[in-house]
Formats: C-alpha cells, structure tokens, sequence
C-alpha cells in the first residue's frame, strides 16, 4: 500500500510540474519582445528551429532560445517558420 501511495503522488507531481511548466511557457510565448527598438532580421532559407531560435536571442527578440523553440514545439508550428524578412516591434513602454 505505501508503494501505491508514493506511485500516485509522485504522478500527481509530476502531473504538476508538467501543467506548471506549459502555463510558464505559454505566458513567456505571449508576451512582447524585450527589444527597446524595431528589430529587422532576415531569416535565410534552410533555416530551421534552432537556427532560427538562436538568431531571434542574438538579435534580442526573444529573452530565452529554448523557450520559444517550446512554445513553436508545442503549438506544431515548425513546419510553418519560413525564410524571409521579418520587422519586430519594440517593447513597450510600459514593460521598459
């Protein structure tokens, strides 16, 4: 009995740290950029997520690399990153 308990507790834990986990990230993924200015960044083809990741820290769009690859992850949205152009706006003022 004592091994089932501490089974369906560490699940429920786990089950925890799991939903707390994507309700950070979705938070993180929704919120503006940390850029102070427009940021324009060219996304070459052949580029794929970590690339394209890696790219948008350098560049400042994004705070956290991993984070946004999660997020693009979990939504199934690698297939639709494309090369190209793309302007980002700043942050805004409030958040600065």
């Amino acid at each position: 009995m004592r091994v089932f308990t501490s089974f369906i507790l560490l699940v429920v834990l786990a089950g925890l740290a799991i939903a707390g986990a994507a309700w950070w990230e979705n938070g993180y993924f929704v919120q503006p950029g940390p850029a102070p200015d427009q940021t324009i960044l060219v996304i070459t083809p052949g580029s794929g997520l970590n690339r394209i990741a890696a790219a948008l820290t350098q560049a400042g769009v994004v705070e956290n690399g991993l984070a946004f690859r999660a997020g693009i992850m979990r939504r199934g949205r690698t297939a639709q990153l494309k090369a190209g152009e793309y302007a980002f706006p700043p942050m805004p003022a409030r958040r600065r």
